[in-house]
């Protein structure tokens, strides 16, 4: 296996081959499942040159799921690319060439500040994975499944992904298919796609922040009837559809694990509803509130969310994490280590007990507190309320919620054109 060194080395080659930083991890995930493919193929087709290179793609992807050959023309040094990766491949052999071209492309993903909508940090992945624990006999859904690293992470028997931006899409799929995870991909909008429950076991999701739907694209969709909240869905209240989404996913016995901004957790209306409801029905296991400044795009806090159909007994346990973050050298954000992730992995099972960081709170203090779940109103630590600027969050949301508006946009070309 190659060292870390190396490995290091043939990144910086590849940043040099595709010059276009913009086009990389999408040109590097398509090019690297091709050589995993077909080496000998693409190995011949090099010998012809760019020409004969350009022959073979087009041939090669036309008759692929999930594939952006139009990508491929926005850069040069082609040539150089996949004559590296066919002499990696040769070199380490196919089960090495796998595991080497996956750290490449989260080495990319992690200097890509155009992934930070579809991509999250390695120690929120590896956290998330310790939560979920053994899912290699289990199915996986993912309903904004972004580059899928979670996924990766925990390595399920199964995966439902659906991703809303193609090119993401494009990526996800060929690193899906270099892990060989056993995937049922779409490209769709989970919130407004009316589709059948896939009875799955886990849900795992951190879908967008602060994202605005119109209730009318939802508002028919199977996965509201299980709820009585009625059609009056606010454009703000996303992060419940996703929840029900989840639920309606999952089978009799399923967990879900989802990220979301902490404006939920205390939200009157229909977020309220929906927290009342799911409280009342014993369906929330455990609540995670994480450090600020952990996530790529923004400075906001999240909380993790755990849902179980098969809840043991009636308390909430509330886990405090905002304290257990180190700062990252390069990029100043919190960064969670494997001891930390350890450490709130033991709390949630209860195999460790520290009340200044986890308590299990009843449905009597819930309800006394309006079910508000807010953190400040179960744990005392104080706060760093000058540690993000609010008028560069509000901006930054606008920024994602263009994004998703772009990515609608590109979902409802492409279905016309089918």
């Amino acid at each position: 296996m190659m060292t870390q060194q190396e490995i290091q080395t043939v990144f910086l080659e590849m940043q040099q081959l595709v010059k276009n930083s913009d086009a990389l991890l999408v040109i590097f995930s398509q090019s690297a499942l091709l050589v995993d493919q077909d080496a000998p193929s693409l190995k011949k087709a090099l010998d012809g040159g760019e020409k004969s290179l350009f022959n073979y793609l087009n041939q090669a992807l036309s008759n692929r799921p999930y594939t952006d050959l139009e990508s491929f023309k926005l850069v040069s040094g082609l040539v150089g690319l996949f004559d590296r990766l066919v002499m990696l491949y040769e070199t380490e052999g196919q089960k090495q060439y796998r595991e080497v071209v996956l750290t490449l492309a989260w080495m990319m993903a992690d200097l890509d500040a155009h992934l930070d909508m579809i991509y999250e940090n390695a120690s929120l992945t590896d956290l998330i994975a310790k939560i979920a624990g053994d899912t290699s006999q289990l199915t996986v859904y993912d309903g904004a499944a972004g580059m899928a690293r979670v996924v990766h992470a925990m390595a399920p028997k199964q995966a439902v992904l659906r991703e809303i931006n193609p090119q993401t899409a494009t990526i996800s799929y060929a690193l899906c298919q270099l892990a060989e995870i056993e995937v049922d991909f779409h490209v769709q909008d989970s919130l407004t796609v009316n589709e059948s429950s896939h009875q799955v076991d886990l849900v795992v999701s951190t879908p967008p922040f602060g994202m605005r739907i119109p209730a009318r694209l939802a508002a028919d969709n199977d996965y509201l009837k299980m709820f009585n909240f009625g059609n009056n869905i606010p454009t703000s209240a996303s992060d419940s559809l996703w929840i029900q989404q989840a639920l309606f996913q999952l089978n009799n016995d399923g967990r879900a694990i989802l990220q979301l901004a902490p404006g939920w957790f205390f939200r009157g209306g229909y977020d309220g509803n929906v927290r009342r409801w799911l409280i009342d029905n014993n369906l929330i296991e455990a609540i995670i509130y994480l450090p600020e400044n952990i996530h790529t795009h923004t400075g906001i806090a999240s909380c993790i969310l755990i849902l179980n159909k098969q809840k043991e007994g009636t308390n909430i346990r509330l886990i405090d994490a905002r304290g257990l973050a180190d700062s990252h050298k390069r990029t100043s954000k919190a960064v969670l280590t494997a001891a930390s992730n350890q450490f709130i992995a033991e709390l949630l099972t209860g195999d460790k007990k520290d009340e200044a960081y986890c308590k299990d709170v009843t449905l009597k203090e819930i309800h006394e507190r309006n079910y508000e779940l807010v953190v400040n109103a179960y744990f005392t630590q104080a706060l760093d309320v000058a540690s993000w600027d609010l008028d560069q969050e509000i901006k930054a949301l606008d920024r994602y919620q263009t994004a998703y508006d772009k990515a609608r946009e590109e979902f409802n070309q492409l279905l016309n054109s089918l």
